[in-house]
């Protein structure tokens, strides 16, 4: 071996990583920040690999979608929408309400996307 060449450790293992392995680490990273109860998985489906939440609702645990890729960013949202998931937990108080709050704010349901396009529509329709 090279004396010049530098050995890999443990700790700068992530800065030798490339593609998908980095992803992987940095997602497990991530499982490993989120609040206790919560958890994130890893779903593949043929359309593309995606990121559930995981947590107990009722006596039952749980995995919902949460709208986000497994990429750098959809990792990243998952952990921020765990940490909401969390505090919602302790705040409502029927599963009712929290699946109302959770379709809103987790899987942003209801919410207009492109109001150009409904505008159009309306107007298409009234003529």
């Amino acid at each position: 071996m090279r004396e010049n060449q530098k050995q890999v450790t443990p700790s700068d293992i992530a800065n030798h990583l490339i593609g998908y392995e980095r992803l992987l680490d940095f997602f497990k990273e991530a499982q490993n920040q989120t609040p206790k109860g919560i958890g994130l998985k890893k779903d593949s489906k043929a359309s593309g690999t995606y990121i559930l939440l995981q947590f107990k609702l009722g006596d039952k645990r749980v995995a919902k979608a949460c709208n986000c890729a497994f990429t750098m960013d959809g990792i990243a949202n998952a952990l921020r929408k765990a940490k909401q998931v969390s505090e919602a937990l302790g705040k409502f108080s029927s599963e009712t309400e929290f699946l109302a709050w959770y379709d809103e704010h987790i899987l942003e349901k209801n919410q207009v996307k492109n109001q150009g396009k409904r505008i159009s529509n309306a107007i298409d329709k009234r003529v």
